[in-house]
């Protein structure tokens, strides 16, 4: 096996391992946390002041979906968990991402793609991954963390 596959490997068992101690520590946690990893804690208030903002950003939209809140709150646990997730792997790979960088990634997508309407890119983001306005800075961080 050449160096590459094996790097992989190790990358992919690496991750998994981060996975399992992550999800442990969730499971251990006092109740009342819809999620906690870490030093990191999202309450179910928390969770589910995102949810309501969300609801109330999409509401005047006049939508022909209803709002489903179960699923977007499972979509934002689960984003929530994976940003947990590369927080921690960024951490350990010494990857640091700034917030300049985070603002300039979003005024980019705004203006490449929405015309400059960071209203636009905010409604598409909460229409298609869930995600509120208060969060798009830290989606964007997260993005940024993938690359």
């Amino acid at each position: 096996m050449s160096a590459a596959p094996r790097l992989r490997v190790v990358t992919r068992a690496a991750g998994a391992a981060i996975l399992v101690a992550l999800l442990s520590a969730c499971a251990s946690n006092l109740a009342g946390n819809a999620l906690s990893a870490g030093t990191r804690t999202v309450s179910d208030s928390d969770l589910a002041a995102i949810v309501t903002e969300l609801r109330d950003q999409l509401a005047p939209l006049n939508q022909e979906t209803p709002f489903n809140q179960g699923a977007v709150t499972a979509s934002n646990v689960d984003r929530l968990m994976r940003s947990v997730l590369l927080e921690e792997a960024a951490r350990r790979e010494g990857i640091v991402v700034t917030q300049g960088e985070v603002d300039t990634v979003i005024r980019e997508t705004a203006q490449g793609n929405f015309g400059g309407d960071m209203v636009a890119l905010e409604t598409q983001l909460a229409e298609q991954q869930s995600i509120p306005a208060s969060q798009v800075s830290d989606f964007a961080r997260d993005f940024l963390l993938q690359q």
